[in-house]
């Protein structure tokens, strides 16, 4: 590398630093011999710094005592000078420029404070969520994704459909998961957990989970023998479905291995009727279960088992919606200390769910060292409904 090319290369990390920090007052460069091949290579690094010292841009600083052996140190003085010296866009004007061209997509306030949040990273010359202002397209589409979401528009799509519906790129969202979760959590309070879990949350999921059911069923007159646990069939075939007798118990369980090992080792015998809800349920979900409400008997005992986790109370509370009167199962106190995990901070805030079926194991979750319980550490047992 030629000295010229070097002392560029090394102007645009002051910048950089700059960028990145923008009060610090001691930004410098500290060369040393060891750096550079040759004395003409230092010669011409030196020169081509002095030009830039010349126009107020820098200061050389010559080294003292042990160090003056070596190459005197440069300290910023005024990053605008080296900006023209470099022929360099500031950052702050490369975001501004970035982002001014989608401002009037931004229809709602909280996408006003998510652009914030955008302009800040790119500002400081750094990316937003791996998206850089050279990029800044991209927060078009994620901004429509989020409006979408937001408006509850995703509501019985999976991310492909959802996806080409909004962006014409069926493979966006699944590509951008993280950030669009940061962009929609301007917009509304989003739980804990991977972006993929928290959009599952919402009710998007990667693809369309079909109707996944266990119990006293019969499927188009045929009843469903015990050899086969449970079965699946879109939610459009649901009213296929009729009773062979009427069940014990409706239990409806988040998480599909908790699923699949309550049908086949907590209800071998059919006794309850079980469902899969794929996370938080999907509306063609919600649309089902109303269907097979019709055909269970009034005060049937309702159940729901999720995890002990911020999560697991929202879809509990789905449930409550869309059931009435339903009872945790699994879903304790007790069982959290038991068998949980301490996460890195208490999953929800204090009273977040006060006045709500679950309010004691929210406070529980709200306390510093409190346990959360994924599901699928837990052996099924059938719900007591005595």
């Amino acid at each position: 590398m030629t000295g010229k090319r070097r002392a560029f290369a090394d102007l645009n990390k002051l910048l950089n630093k700059f960028e990145a920090n923008p009060s610090s007052v001691r930004l410098m460069l500290r060369p040393t011999r060891a750096d550079f091949d040759t004395q003409l290579e230092l010669d011409d690094y030196l020169a081509t710094l002095g030009k830039v010292a010349d126009t107020g841009g820098l200061r050389i600083e010559p080294r003292r005592g042990r160090e003056r052996h070596n190459p005197p140190r440069i300290r910023l003085a005024d990053a605008d000078r080296v900006y023209e010296f470099l022929e360099r866009k500031p950052s702050v004007a490369v975001a501004q420029d970035s982002l001014t061209p989608i401002m009037d997509q931004m229809v709602e306030p909280w996408m006003l404070k998510a652009v914030e949040d955008i302009r800040s990273a790119w500002s400081r010359g750094r990316d937003w969520w791996g998206i850089g202002p050279q990029n800044a397209d991209k927060i078009r589409s994620i901004a429509a994704l989020s409006l979408a979401i937001a408006q509850e528009r995703h509501r019985d799509l999976d991310y492909r459909s959802l996806s080409v519906q909004v962006t014409e790129d069926s493979k966006f969202l699944e590509r951008h998961e993280a950030p669009l979760v940061r962009f929609l959590s301007f917009g509304r309070e989003l739980g804990a957990g991977t972006p993929r879990s928290v959009l599952s949350d919402l009710g998007l999921s990667r693809i369309s989970v079909p109707l996944h059911i266990s119990g006293p069923i019969a499927i188009g007159g045929a009843a469903l023998p015990r050899s086969l646990p449970y079965i699946a069939l879109p939610h459009g075939a649901v009213g296929e479905i009729s009773l062979v007798r009427p069940p014990r118990a409706l239990l409806t369980i988040e998480n599909f291995v908790s699923f699949h090992r309550h049908a086949t080792e907590a209800n071998g015998l059919q006794n309850d009727m079980v469902l899969y809800t794929g996370g938080q349920p999907s509306i063609a979900w919600q649309q089902s279960i109303a269907t097979l409400r019709q055909l269970l008997p009034d005060g049937l005992p309702i159940f729901h088992w999720s995890d002990i986790d911020a999560g697991g109370i929202e879809i509990f509370l789905t449930m409550e919606r869309l059931l009435g009167e339903v009872r945790p199962h699994l879903m304790s106190v007790e069982l959290a200390e038991s068998a949980g995990y301490v996460p890195q901070e208490p999953p929800v805030r204090p009273g977040q769910y006060s006045g709500t079926t679950l309010e004691n194991l929210a406070d529980y979750l709200a306390e510093p060292g409190s346990r959360c319980v994924e599901q699928e550490s837990i052996d099924p047992v059938a719900p007591c409904v005595s």
